[in-house]
């Protein structure tokens, strides 16, 4: 999930002066109902905001996350969260893709897959269909 401190400049300058309008994107891991972890997966700055993430499920049981940058060293990333956190991300280059993207997952009932089957709207309009195949 994205988190900001405050929505929008307009309500930081009138109520809440000093404080944040920058989005850092989290993880909350839930077990039995109950947040039994929280980490930060990418800290937002004001020359670099996180935006869309979702997460996929590889065949060997690791959970990586897909998400995409805007601004500095922005575009699409891939990062494993589970089991263990891996310090860096992976950039995928998808040319034209947008910021906004769904994914093939097992949310969306699909099996646990060394494919990362990707829908989005490109920049020209159209809807873009990307494979990013996992090693």
């Amino acid at each position: 999930y994205t988190q900001r401190e405050v929505q929008s400049a307009m309500m930081r300058d009138k109520v809440f002066p000093g404080k944040s309008i920058v989005d850092s994107l989290h993880l909350a891991v839930v077990r039995e109902g109950k947040v039994v972890d929280r980490k930060v997966l990418v800290e937002g700055s004001e020359m670099r905001q996180p935006g869309d993430a979702r997460f996929h499920e590889a065949p060997d049981g690791r959970l990586l996350v897909f998400y995409h940058v805007s601004g500095e060293d922005g575009g699409h990333k891939l990062m494993q969260v589970l089991p263990g956190l891996e310090p860096s991300p992976i950039a995928v280059p998808l040319t034209k893709v947008g910021g906004s993207f769904l994914l093939s997952n097992v949310r969306a009932g699909a099996a646990p897959s060394a494919t990362i089957d990707l829908l989005g709207p490109g920049a020209d309009g159209d809807m873009i269909y990307a494979e990013i195949r996992l090693r």
